[in-house]
């Protein structure tokens, strides 16, 4: 039996939308433009890609499942139902906030024993996003590595995620 059978299809699909929704509330704290979101949209992609290695755990089932086509597009399906009628980025990070609260929640009752891995994971993702782009600088010129608002942005996902901020 896989980590994954621990989970209904509707449930697995959102736990595998949690390290999109780590990326998309560190990009929605400090909307820094087109070249930031590529750059942080990368860094979501290079941990997911990391995280294939892990065989055994819910990372690396998570992670391996950004390959399957079918996991993808539930993936994306899940993402517009969390931004859909949200209007500006305070709405969509507290959306994308408020799912992964519900996500671990799940992970926590469901797999208990892979829950601080994984919040430790997901919350690396959001520190790779949040130091992915300069926030305030000119074509990558000036500006800060991580802004006053992705670091708050990392603050109230440790709350949701129960973890400590990695190093």
């Amino acid at each position: 039996m896989s980590i994954r059978d621990s989970f209904t299809p509707e449930d697995w699909t959102h736990v595998l939308a949690a390290p999109m929704l780590v990326g998309m509330s560190i990009s929605a704290a400090d909307p820094g433009g087109l070249f930031s979101a590529f750059q942080e949209s990368g860094a979501v992609a290079r941990a997911v890609a990391t995280g294939a290695t892990e065989d055994g755990t819910l990372i690396g089932e998570v992670a391996k499942s950004y390959q399957v086509t079918e996991d993808r597009l539930g993936i994306v399906e899940a993402m517009k139902s969390v931004v859909a009628g949200k209007k500006t980025s305070e709405e969509v990070m507290a959306a994308a906030i408020g799912d992964l609260d519900r996500i671990f929640a799940l992970v926590s009752a469901k797999v208990p024993e892979q829950a601080q891995g994984f919040s430790d994971w997901l919350l690396h993702i959001a520190q790779a996003v949040a130091e992915a782009g300069k926030e305030g600088g000119f074509l990558g010129f000036g500006g800060v590595a991580v802004s006053p608002e992705e670091t708050a942005a990392i603050e109230k996902l440790r709350g949701v995620l129960g973890g400590a901020t990695p190093a």
